[in-house]
């Protein structure tokens, strides 16, 4: 009778720990998934605001004015010499609505598209959920004319493009340029 005490309770004892092992593979894996869902977002977001960056800095570089022609809260248009053979292009970025997307599954993505010289749109489908820009003056004020915007900052959101356990990973950055030729 004592023996089969002892193999019930070792039975017992085993199975918790193989629960406990599984529960630990668990954890892990998502953890490993979520951590790749964030590093996926925060790759995406790295490559559109290296790109985003680089042009408005370069806002009005060997260009003759104006060199803003739109600014909005969410798309902007300016001209500068993009590859330095003394003719400015002109350079827009301007967002989609959601209805762009309606075939991917997060419910929230648009599209964020670059053109030159009023080209073909180029974008990507990378997750971005918000652009939003704001435009300050020689002293630092909100202003919407061209003429007097000497430093744009932008919010750029990237949400993962799918979800993971139902949710979204999100990514968020905001910068400040001031461009040279702005001064």
């Amino acid at each position: 009778m004592a023996y089969l005490l002892e193999i019930a309770g070792s039975t017992f004892i085993g199975g918790m720990i193989i629960f406990i092992i599984l529960n630990l593979n668990s954890n892990v894996l998502r953890s490993s998934s979520s951590f790749s869902f964030s590093k996926i977002t925060q790759e995406n977001l790295t490559s559109v605001v290296e790109e985003i960056e680089y042009d408005l800095k370069k806002i009005g570089y060997r260009s003759p004015d104006p060199v803003i022609l739109l600014a909005d809260s969410n798309a902007i248009t300016f001209r500068y010499d993009i590859n330095n053979d003394g003719t400015p292009e002109t350079i827009a970025y301007f967002t989609s609505d959601t209805t762009a997307l309606i075939n991917t599954p997060n419910p929230r993505d648009i599209f964020l598209y670059r053109t030159v010289n009023g080209g073909t749109p180029q974008t990507s489908n990378i997750g971005v959920t918000r652009f939003r820009l704001w435009y300050y003056d020689a002293l630092g004020n909100l202003t919407t004319t061209p003429a007097d915007i000497r430093s744009i900052k932008f919010a750029l959101n990237i949400e993962s493009v799918y979800a993971f356990d139902e949710e979204y990973t999100v990514t968020y950055i905001e910068r400040l340029i001031q461009p040279n030729n702005l001064r």
